[in-house]
C-alpha cells in the first residue's frame, strides 16, 4: 500500500462475523486484520492466518491473501471498504480499531 494515510491502515479486531459465533473468533488469540503502509499485513480469526499484500484506492483497499485455514493452504482476493461493512470472505465484519 503505498497511500500512509489511508483510513484502513494499521490493526483492527474482528467483533463480529456473520456466519461463525465469537467464541471462534478467538479460538487461538483475539481476531484482527492489520493493513500495513508497506502493501503488506496480516490477519488471523479462528484457525484462519494469512498474509496480505493490498493495494489502495480512495475508497478501499483491494488485497490478496494467502495462508491456512487450520492445517491446510487457503488463499482468496479480496476488497475492504473504507466505509461501512466490510465484505470479504464470508462477510466478515470490522467494527472497532485496535
Amino acid at each position: 500500500m503505498t497511500s500512509k494515510g489511508h483510513p484502513l491502515l494499521g490493526k483492527w479486531r474482528i467483533t463480529s462475523m456473520e456466519f461463525w459465533d465469537a467464541a471462534f473468533i478467538d479460538l487461538l488469540g483475539p481476531g484482527y486484520i492489520r493493513f500495513d503502509a508497506d502493501s503488506g499485513g496480516e490477519f488471523a480469526f479462528g484457525a484462519v492466518q494469512g498474509e496480505i499484500d493490498g493495494h489502495p484506492s480512495s475508497e478501499s483497499i483491494h488485497f490478496t491473501w494467502d495462508g491456512r485455514d487450520e492445517m491446510d493452504h487457503a488463499c482468496e482476493q479480496r476488497r475492504c471498504p473504507s466505509r461501512g461493512r466490510w465484505h470479504p470472505h464470508r462477510r466478515e465484519q470490522l467494527p472497532s480499531r485496535r
